[in-house]
Order: structure tokens, then sequence, then C-alpha cells
């Protein structure tokens, strides 16, 4: 983290921008078919299983996990509304607002092939 070691993030950075550069450029040994072929970055989003606890910080003060006028509840009758502001350390983070309406077996499969994509 760059906050921890300035100077080990910047190594690191060029580091890393000096080994991505060499595997475009047909560099540091690649064979010469790698030139030819088109270079993709893909950054993979985990859909949603459902509505779950979160933190929000806009510009560092903490507001409502998820706040609604309106106070929606799911089929179950449960709120899927949340005025609290969570603290870091807050177990709620992360846990469904509905443990049977989030999805469990959708996030298991996803979370085993996602390496595949």
């Amino acid at each position: 983290m760059a906050s921890l070691c300035p100077a080990c993030a910047t190594t690191y950075r060029y580091d890393t921008y000096q080994r991505i550069k060499a595997g475009l450029a047909d560099g540091k040994g690649a064979p010469e078919t790698v030139v030819s072929h088109p270079t993709v970055f893909v950054t993979l989003t985990e859909p949603s299983f459902g509505i779950v606890h979160t933190r929000v910080v806009p510009n560092g003060k903490p507001q409502g996990c998820r706040v609604r006028r309106e106070r929606p509840v799911c089929v179950h009758g449960k709120p899927m509304s949340c005025t609290a502001a969570h603290g870091e350390r807050d177990h709620r983070l992360g846990q469904p607002f509905c443990v049977d309406c989030y999805n469990h077996g959708h996030r298991v499969v996803w979370n085993h092939l996602v390496a595949k994509l």
C-alpha cells in the first residue's frame, strides 16, 4: 500500500509498467507472433446477488447505508433500507438485508468460475 511505503510503491509501479510494456512490445524474449495479437485488459465486476449493507463516506463524513424515503420491504417483510452510518469495523458490512432474498447459490458459482473468465 502506497501510504505505508511510498518508495516501495513507486518501485513496484515502475516495475509493473516495464513488465507490461515488454509484453506488449515484443520484449524480453516474447515470440514475434505476440506483436500481431490484439491486447485487451479486462476488469470483471461481480454482479449483484442482493442488497447488502455498505459504508458510504463522501467527503470523509459517513452517511446512511441505504437511506430510502419510501422504506421498502422485501417479499419476506424485511426492510430494504438502512439509515445507519456504519463504522469501518461494523459486523453488518457486506451482510445481506434479507438472507432469504440474497442469491447465495449464484455467488458461489460466480466465485468458483470467475478465474475461467
